[in-house]
């Protein structure tokens, strides 16, 4: 009889446990890491040399039998994420809780802009990729964590306090006319100067939390699919969902998201990709 298990105590229990037994490859340390960055990751993260195999985890020079077989199904699931791109909701903005007011999405806006990438086909994918998120907290037993603030609105300041002053300024540049910012306090009169004005910022930057918080929807998204993919086709487990919800920041009732945050832009794939 198969046993029930929740998704993510599968992951950990096929990463921890069971993938650590396949050998590692030929080289020792950071051959078996999809690029340099994720070796760096790992020595930091142990702090000590490894040796990896082909599942990206540190192996089990110790083990006497291979890694079941459904953790070998699991990898592949796994594996099966890259390429899965990000598909928000118009107008969907994380920001519950940290008190942003009206200047949430445009903050939220910058945030996405540093930190996801956009590929040549106009799809958006954070820098840590799914399959990357789902194999790190995997690894780590853990979570993404969404959370941060309250941050409280300020204007920006010199390092010993007082608020910077700013103003805009039409000046001709081989015969065209451009506006530039300059620095709108009269040193001599000791006043900001006419039409200057200063830059509201948020204290703690709220731009980590936001990014965190698209990471949290892409991983839970990452662990439904995984779900659906691995229904029925494990030899001594069931998968449940994970107990997590998609946006823990909003109140039960408030939700925005509806549903996943990941889709596979190949053709053929799901789900579907949207169309104007």
């Amino acid at each position: 009889m198969k046993k029930r298990v929740d998704i993510e105590k599968l992951l950990s229990w096929a990463y921890g446990q069971e993938l650590p037994k396949a050998a590692p490859k030929a080289g020792g340390y950071g051959i078996g890491f999809r690029c340099g960055w994720d070796a760096v990751i790992a020595f930091g993260e142990l702090s000590a040399d490894v040796d990896v195999n082909r599942y990206g985890v540190v192996a089990d020079r110790g083990a006497t039998e291979a890694p079941h077989p459904d953790a070998l199904i699991i990898a592949e699931a796994v594996a099966g994420l890259d390429g899965l791109v990000i598909d928000m909701p118009d107008g969907w903005c994380p920001d519950a809780g940290l008190g942003l007011g009206a200047d949430g999405p445009a903050l939220f806006a910058r945030a996405m802009a540093a930190g996801t990438v956009i590929d040549r086909a106009g799809d958006v994918t954070t820098r840590r990729s799914a399959r990357r998120l789902v194999e790190h907290h995997a690894i780590m037993g853990s979570a993404p964590d969404w959370r941060g603030g309250p941050c409280e609105r300020d204007v920006e300041r010199h390092q010993n306090g007082k608020p910077r002053w700013f103003l805009r300024e039409r000046v001709v540049v081989d015969g065209v006319a451009i506006e530039r910012e300059i620095e709108g306090w009269n040193h001599t009169a000791k006043r900001a100067r006419p039409g200057a004005y200063t830059k509201t910022v948020f204290r703690p930057d709220p731009a980590p939390i936001l990014i965190a918080r698209v990471e949290y929807c892409v991983w839970h998204s990452a662990l439904g699919l995984l779900c659906d993919d691995l229904a029925g086709r494990l030899s001594a487990y069931e998968v449940d969902g994970s107990a997590r919800r998609l946006e823990p920041w909003q109140a039960a009732d408030d939700l925005v998201m509806g549903g996943a945050i990941l889709y596979d832009p190949r053709p053929a794939s799901w789900p579907p990709k949207k169309t104007a």
